[in-house]
């Protein structure tokens, strides 16, 4: 098991609370949408080089952490900020391929977060919305016309894993 740089004794236990988790496809009742930008073939030309570099931004640290963990034992190099305001100076400095962010967060919220992002970088970087919230809220509905892609929590490594695993 790779551990990309972290304390194999805080990873081990981590994954293990993971690796009874189904593999393979989602089930059948989870919808994984495109997006309506569908720029999935476009991005995807623009990440060639290895590791596909990726901001996860969650209000909730335990989410982030977990998600950063996960998506850096399947070989992606992931970055982790609390909020909006510390996502853009994290995208600046790391010039990521992929930012994954919550929808709903207190301050700079995710949709400012995207809107902000496209401005600065256009489709240079591809952004995934992720939400708790149901898709009859105003602010997901907003984000399925933002973002490239979008999921509702909780989202696993192998419905992201669609989305980037062509990214590689």
């Amino acid at each position: 098991m790779a551990t990309a740089g972290y304390a194999p004794e805080l990873v081990r236990p981590l994954y293990a609370r993971f690796e009874n988790w189904p593999v393979g496809e989602p089930p059948n009742d989870v919808e994984l949408s495109p997006g309506p930008r569908g720029r999935a073939d476009k991005c995807c030309a623009l990440m060639k080089d290895n590791p596909v570099r990726l901001v996860v931004v969650d209000d909730s640290p335990d989410s982030a952490q977990t998600m950063a963990v996960l998506l850096r034992l399947n070989g992606y190099d992931v970055r982790t900020a609390a909020n909006g305001i510390e996502a853009l100076a994290m995208v600046q400095e790391v010039q990521p391929d992929c930012v994954i962010f919550d929808v709903v967060m207190p301050g700079l919220d995710g949709n400012q977060l995207c809107s902000r992002l496209r401005a600065r970088y256009g489709d240079n970087i591809v952004l995934i919305a992720v939400s708790g919230a149901t898709p009859s809220d105003e602010r997901v509905r907003e984000s399925f016309a933002l973002a490239d892609h979008y999921f509702t929590k909780p989202v696993t490594v192998e419905m992201l894993g669609r989305v980037l695993r062509p990214l590689n």
